[in-house]
């Protein structure tokens, strides 16, 4: 947590925690799901045998491993890691592997579409100096002290969402404010400990999500997987500075 006093801050990706990470490819329907599920999980669980199942559907079905979900679906499969290493080394290798499983099993000759989301956050002491971490990326304009009736008002909410496409790829960003609440039942006994009541108090997170993905058709022998998210990695670590420092 962070208290801030200055309306003009500059913020750089370091300051920030990765929350989660999600890896996911996009393939033709591969209805050989409906005879290959319990192969793709016997196979995964040979690879990681803590891995227990979640929720098993004919059609989908996730697994857990730790601070890992991994699921498989008719067109799609992804791994998403909860607050992972910044640099993604404790969770790449897991990513490509989970998807290699899938690729092998469902024998995938292509994938639709590629993807790498990675969300961060940092967080506050008040929402009042998160709103200001926001406004001062320079990416969100206020047009003037007065608009409305209101002068010298205050923004309570602002969500800034950027789709930027080329021809073989495109991503969305987004950055924004978001409360975060701990869902903790605390005892009416011990209800009076100062240490306790700050648990049922909402904390203001800045938000900055990228979902960085590819537009056409990849060939299996064309990608490698973990070299891919490294790759993209490197590309939202350089240009993060282009949305989270102030432009004014």
């Amino acid at each position: 947590m962070e208290d801030a006093d200055k309306t003009k801050q500059d913020l750089d990706i370091s300051q920030l925690a990765l929350d989660v990470c999600t890896f996911e490819v996009r393939y033709p329907t591969a209805y050989l799901l409906w005879d290959k599920h319990g192969a793709i999980w016997t196979e995964a669980s040979k690879k990681w045998p803590d891995l227990q199942a979640q929720d098993a559907q004919p059609q989908a079905s996730v697994f857990k491993l730790d601070k890992f979900q991994l699921s498989v679906q008719l067109d799609r499969a992804f791994v998403a890691s909860s607050r992972p290493q910044s640099s993604l080394e404790d969770s790449k290798d897991i990513m490509a592997k989970f998807i290699e499983i899938v690729t092998q099993e469902l024998k995938i000759a292509s994938y639709n579409r590629v993807a790498l989301r990675t969300v961060y956050f940092k967080e506050f002491a008040r929402y009042e100096d998160a709103m200001n971490a926001l406004m001062s990326t320079g990416m969100i304009r206020i047009p003037g002290e007065r608009f409305f009736g209101i002068e010298k008002g205050k923004p309570l909410q602002a969500h800034y969402v950027l789709t930027w496409e080329g021809e073989a790829t495109a991503a969305t960003v987004r950055i924004q404010v978001l409360g975060r609440k701990l869902n903790v039942n605390i005892p009416p006994q011990l209800a009076h400990i100062e240490q306790l009541k700050s648990l049922d108090k909402e904390t203001p997170r800045f938000v900055f999500d990228v979902d960085y993905y590819t537009k056409k058709p990849v060939a299996i022998g064309q990608l490698s997987s973990s070299e891919w998210i490294s790759q993209t990695l490197h590309l939202i670590n350089r240009d993060s500075k282009l949305f989270l420092r102030s432009h004014s």
